[in-house]
């Protein structure tokens, strides 16, 4: 047996042996952070990518109706509403047909198919054919008032003291039917220029602006309308709401929806301050630590809270510094965002979100010669060559700690792009597939989208958003509302310094946080079929959307639903006006979501194709 000190000697040792080991591991820790990580967001990603596609024809049956939208080509380059209705049915699958008047004196009438209009010019004889397809069954519905009193009748209008001369703004729902609108405030960018009107006794009425009539529904002979007393249809922020008033138009309304829901932090990771400003004593006094730590202890460990509790997936775009040259070789990047790049990216990557590219640093990827807004105080670059640099020192950065990885996703600085910065991006980012900027605005040189491939750029897909902010303001309101009502998909971004801006609204992060939890849980509950996706799982799922088709077949008792290379799950929203509900039972192959109290509305995930959802007549049903 051993003496004393034999065993004292034996325990020093060991734990000699145990805190070189620690401190070998930490070390190894911090300079290859990826060797700890079983796998990377991308590879996530890419078992994502790989879910089947549906195919499947809708069940074939010689009494069955198929539903199809009509537009009336109004040959006016001006006329927004016309761009506005197309891209919204093209988004939402729905089979449309472009006609004209020779077209439209012989539409077959059918409560599944709708004729819609764009413009005020309609004539007398282009009314008149109108009248007689909605009076022998077919469906109308009118995207931009007109004013020829002879057809009131038609129209639902008791009385008209025509166009009135001034704007109505916002709107108040008097009918409710849609679970996201009727939340939404009375937002002063929605503008119209109405008619007087009063409208018949049996018309229904949903909305309202400023007491002046915006939308309602009337039945004439067999057929039924939806009339729009407004213009803002022309909007782009308006394709929801288009579509959630069209809803109510047909005897039955399927539409296809994406689910897809994209939360983006943008500057994060990101060299933070060692200290508050003096305009954020607040935070100092309220939390009693550094900027630092603050964004680490409390800021980030209450976002990943929010990622577990609301079910999201974080595509968070980094930033290598905040100054406005490139000063900083690529190593020397690497030594400054060490701390940030091998805890906040290998914790990210750890909790399955992804890692993105915002920049060298916060400049635009513009030249002095590209238009840009000049009060943003922004310096241009020289050239492409020194875009291309930045980019490179930051793709350095990024495979220094995780040599695996590569940036798949680039969300430009204050959404502001132009041809040159793409083309560098291409030229250093082989494997940059997203680019995700703004859906609308207004700001000169933003980068404005679609959601698709990009034409110009074959290998890049458009990913926009839609809305921003911890604080989400009436604007970003409106943005999020529309981007459900016509997509059924999320794609919102925040910044850590949201919370010592004025887009805090003056709220410390413990309010912020209630109010960004509570828009996320509210957009979930009127949308179930939302499910997480990061920028690039969601680029893949929009691809195959976009590129895949959905068929829908009516008949008395039954909707038939087929595709062909739609994405797994298929996601789709039912709405049935005549009091017909649907009889679901749920399965392996579809999950139904009954939609509000009135059983007349449904959204569904549908995993195999063909679908026969079964149909009884309820006590209301014609």
């Amino acid at each position: 047996m051993d003496s004393p000190n034999k065993q004292l000697e034996k325990l020093l040792l060991l734990t000699g042996v145990l805190l070189i080991l620690t401190i070998i591991v930490i070390q190894f820790s911090r300079n290859h952070p990826q060797r700890l990580i079983p796998k990377l967001s991308e590879d996530v990603a890419a078992e994502h990518q790989k879910s089947s596609l549906l195919t499947g024809s809708a069940t074939a049956n010689s009494r069955a109706e198929i539903p199809h939208y009509y537009i009336l080509d109004i040959h006016e380059a001006n006329e927004g509403q016309f761009h506005q209705f197309v891209k919204t049915l093209e988004y939402a699958k729905l089979p449309y047909t472009i006609i004209g008047e020779r077209e439209l004196a012989s539409l077959k009438p059918s409560p599944y198919h709708t004729l819609i209009t764009a413009t005020e010019k309609l004539s007398v004889s282009q009314l008149t054919y109108i009248a007689s397809f909605v009076k022998n069954g077919g469906n109308l519905y009118v995207g931009k008032r007109f004013n020829e009193n002879q057809f009131n009748a038609l129209a639902g209008i008791k009385s008209n003291e025509g166009f009135s001369q001034s704007s109505v703004h916002g709107i108040d729902i008097t009918k409710p039917w849609n679970t996201i609108y009727e939340k939404l405030p009375a937002v002063e960018a929605i503008v119209n220029n109405s008619m007087k009107v009063t409208i018949a006794d049996e018309s229904e009425l949903y909305m309202e602006s400023e007491g002046t009539p915006l939308f309602w529904t009337n039945s004439y002979g067999d057929g039924r309308v939806g009339f729009f007393n407004g213009t803002w249809l022309s909007s782009k922020s308006s394709r929801g709401l288009f579509l959630q008033t069209l809803e109510l138009v047909p005897q039955r309304f399927v539409v296809a929806l994406t689910g897809v829901e994209v939360v983006y932090i943008d500057d994060f990771p990101a060299p933070f301050p060692e200290k508050w400003g003096a305009d954020q004593t607040a935070y100092q006094e309220y939390y009693a630590m550094s900027p630092q730590s603050f964004l680490q202890n409390v800021w980030w460990a209450d976002m990943k809270d929010i990622a577990s509790e609301e079910d999201l997936l974080y595509t968070t775009v980094m930033i290598g510094t905040y100054e406005d040259k490139i000063n900083a070789s690529g190593k020397e990047l690497v030594e400054k965002n060490r701390k940030e790049l091998s805890y906040y990216a290998r914790d990210a990557y750890h909790h399955g979100h992804e890692v993105g590219l915002h920049g060298y640093n916060h400049q635009p990827l513009l030249l002095g010669s590209e238009a840009i807004d000049g009060t943003l105080g922004y310096t241009p670059w020289e050239n492409k060559e020194t875009m291309a640099e930045g980019i490179k020192y930051m793709q350095h950065l990024l495979k220094e700690y995780y040599p695996t990885s590569s940036f798949k996703t680039y969300v430009p600085p204050s959404n502001i792009l132009d041809e040159t910065g793409i083309s560098a991006l291409e030229s250093q980012l082989p494997d940059l597939r997203t680019i995700s900027s703004v859906y609308d605005g207004q700001v000169a040189g933003s980068y404005i989208q679609e959601i698709g491939m990009d034409n110009r750029h074959p290998q890049l897909f458009n990913l926009p958003r839609f809305s921003s902010g911890f604080h989400v303001d009436e604007s970003n309101r409106l943005g999020a509302v529309d981007a459900l009502g016509h997509l059924g998909m999320v794609s919102h971004f925040v910044h850590p310094d949201d919370l010592i801006s004025s887009r805090s609204n003056g709220f410390m992060w413990e309010q912020l946080k209630v109010e960004f939890t509570s828009f996320l849980a509210e957009l979930k509950t009127a949308y179930p079929i939302l499910s997480p996706y990061t920028a690039t799982q969601a680029t893949a799922y929009l691809g195959s959307f976009l590129e895949g088709t959905v068929s829908i077949q009516h008949t008395e008792d039954s909707i038939s639903i087929g595709a062909t290379d739609m994405p797994t799950p298929m996601r789709l929203l039912i709405r049935l006006n005549d009091g017909e509900q649907l009889e679901h039972t749920q399965s392996s192959d579809v999950t139904v979501y009954p939609i509000g109290d009135d059983g007349s509305t449904y959204q569904l995930e549908i995993r195999k194709v063909p679908v026969v959802l079964p149909i009884s007549k309820g006590v209301d049903a014609k």
